[in-house]
Parts: C-alpha cells; sequence; structure tokens
C-alpha cells in the first residue's frame, strides 16, 4: 500500500475499492490506517469486508465504518463516538486504571446505523459444511506450580489494591501469571526459564487419537515445548510463526494438505488468516488467548469451504486459574460479536 500511495497516478479510472479483513484497520493511528485512508480518497465506492467486526471492543467498528461513509453514520470523531456508546469504568486507584465498558443498547443503535450499507452473508448458510463442536479440557498443575502461581497472583492483587502498580504493569502481571501457567515464564533479559510441560503431553494425546491436527501457540516457549513432545510422539508436523518466511509457510500448507504432515502448528497472528487447511479436523488451543479475531479466524482454518468432515475446536485450560477466566472473556467477546452481526442481517431484511 505505501508503494501504491506513492503512485496515486495509478488508480485513476479505479472507481471501486474492496477491502478485505477490514479489522486490520480498525485503528486510525496506524500508518497502515493512514495510508488507506489516502488511497480511498480517489475511489468512489469502498467494500469494507470481515467476519469479526467488533472482535475484541465495540469501538473496533468505528473506523472502518468512517472510510465507507466519512464518518456519516458513526460520527467523525472517535472519542465522541466513544463516550456515545461506552461508559468509563474505574478499575484501579491510578486514573489511567479504567476499562470503556459497552452501554445498554449501544449494540442495537450501531447495528440501526449501519444497516442501510451492511449485507451479511452467513458462512453456514452458504455451505453445506459439517457440523463444528467445542470442546474443554482442563489439566492440572503440578502442586509447586500453583504455589508460585497463587503467590504471584495474590501479590499482584496487593499492589494493585495499594495503587503501587499501574494499569500496564497489572497486564504484564497478569501475562506473567498465564506464562507461567503455560510452562515457562521470561526473565528481565527475555530468557526462557522453563517451570514445567505437563499441558504438552496431553496435547500430543488428543493428537494421538485424531487425524490431522491445527495447534495454536502464544509463545516461543510453547513452540519449543509442543516441537520436543512431537518428536517423542514420532509425528510429523511443521510450524508458521513470525519467523518462517513466505515460501516456507506455503510449501507447509502444501504438506499438510497433501496429508504428509500430521501436525501444523502455528502462531494465531501468523497463520490466522487467508490459510486454509480443511486437512485438519481437529484445532488445538494449546493455551487462551483473549483476542476474539485471532480465536475466531484460526478456528476457521479447518471449518471453511472445502471441508468434508466433521470438525472440532479443543480448548486446554489448566483448572482452577486465570486461563478458565481467559476462555469465559473471549466466549463474551465472540457473543457480542455475533449478537452485532445478527441485528444489522434482521434490520436489513426488515428494509
Amino acid at each position: 500500500m505505501k508503494w501504491l500511495a506513492k503512485n496515486l497516478h495509478l488508480l485513476e479510472g479505479i472507481s471501486h475499492c474492496v477491502v478485505d479483513e477490514f479489522t486490520a484497520f480498525k485503528h486510525k493511528q496506524t500508518q497502515r490506517s493512514k495510508t488507506l485512508a489516502v488511497l480511498l480518497k480517489k475511489i468512489e465506492y469502498v467494500v469494507m469486508l470481515s467476519g469479526t467486526p467488533n472482535s475484541n471492543h465495540i469501538t473496533d467498528i468505528w473506523f472502518p465504518a468512517y472510510m465507507v461513509d466519512g464518518g456519516e453514520r458513526l460520527g467523525r470523531n472517535f472519542f465522541a463516538f466513544r463516550d456515545q456508546v461506552c461508559t468509563p469504568v474505574q478499575v484501579g486507584p491510578r486514573p489511567e486504571m479504567r476499562q470503556w465498558v459497552e452501554k445498554e443498547g449501544a449494540r442495537e443503535m450501531i447495528a440501526h446505523l449501519l444497516s442501510d450499507i451492511t449485507v451479511r452473508y452467513q458462512f453456514e448458510d452458504c455451505l453445506d459444511v459439517p457440523e463444528h463442536s467445542v470442546h474443554t479440557y482442563f489439566v492440572d498443575m503440578p502442586p509447586q506450580v500453583m504455589r508460585q502461581y497463587h503467590e504471584l497472583l495474590d501479590a499482584s492483587l496487593l499492589e494493585t489494591e495499594n495503587g503501587e502498580i499501574s494499569a500496564v504493569h497489572a497486564g504484564s502481571r497478569i501475562k506473567k501469571l498465564l506464562q507461567l501457567l503455560s510452562g515457562a515464564v521470561y526473565d528481565e533479559d527475555g530468557e526462557v526459564v522453563k517451570v514445567h510441560d505437563v499441558r504438552y503431553e496431553l496435547v500430543m494425546q488428543l493428537a494421538a487419537e485424531r487425524e490431522q491436527c491445527v495447534i495454536a501457540f502464544n509463545w516461543r516457549h510453547e513452540r519449543e515445548a509442543l516441537t520436543k513432545w512431537a518428536d517423542k510422539y514420532g509425528f510429523t508436523y511443521g510450524f508458521i510463526d513470525g519467523s518462517v518466511k513466505t515460501a516456507d509457510r506455503t510449501r507447509l500448507v502444501n504438506e499438510f494438505q497433501a496429508g504428509e504432515l500430521k501436525l501444523l502448528m502455528a502462531h494465531p497472528q501468523s497463520a490466522g488468516h487467508g490459510l486454509t487447511l480443511t486437512r485438519g479436523t481437529s484445532t488445538i488451543w494449546t493455551t487462551p488467548t483473549y483476542n476474539a479475531e485471532h480465536y475466531t479466524q484460526f478456528n476457521r482454518r479447518i471449518y471453511r469451504a472445502g471441508q468434508t468432515r466433521k470438525t472440532e475446536t479443543i480448548r486446554i485450560a489448566a483448572r482452577d486459574t486465570a486461563e478458565c477466566d481467559v476462555y469465559d472473556k473471549l466466549d463474551g467477546k465472540v457473543e457480542r460479536m455475533q449478537d452485532l452481526l445478527d441485528l444489522m442481517c434482521q434490520l436489513r431484511r426488515k428494509q
């Protein structure tokens, strides 16, 4: 896009622009969004496509809508829009420790405002694809890990209540808790300190009982543990993350689709869009994610056009820990996103 923005003369005579996966442009201030805004000034008709329009927050919809109608429906100022659809809630003693909580009726209002420019095609209504199911498997952490977990949790709660920890640091503490549960933590130098690997054997046991699987990992140490256990089980596998070149990624996808790989391990951000992995029938989440877009899109790599068998998403969680809360929050985000899509579709049909 940067190159095209420097050569705008190439857009002469082009009247339509279709932007796929518009959630990549949900923040107005990113360089990517600014570049798109420059390109669209030359375009008369704009179509934005996404299956996850408000994947993580109701305000995610504002800038894509602005790109389509110039702010006619949701307004030209993001902060005014946020004030209209959200309420600030203080979650700690410091001024910056607050969350913007969706107001009651906000989804209905947005759906009504956007209904005249919204068309929705639901995957299940367009294609005859076998059913998809979701299951959660629990793993018990070793006693020493649970002691460390509760010590870190108690210290974090105390510091938050006393105002000794900022919102940024509170977020890093939560991340540290989740890392501990995943099997390792990172020290100040970014080095991995391994603690346990109990969940990775469960992943391989589940994979052994199934055909080809797509496995999600969130951290580098997860990838390393998964490959170690895959070697122990004698599985053929490949992995995709930010370190893998495009050509190698294409090769791995082709090998998986040809049945040459039992497992394809991937980071959701690197493999959540554009890949067809319909040879697989199971998606396994080694650890949870807060990102509803990554979660939804990654699960769709196997549950998509061309799939002829039943599929499943398997979620692994450490019993009685914050991981269960992460999945609960994730389900809430997915449900709210689905609600907005349904509302816009219903209102469109009435017009």
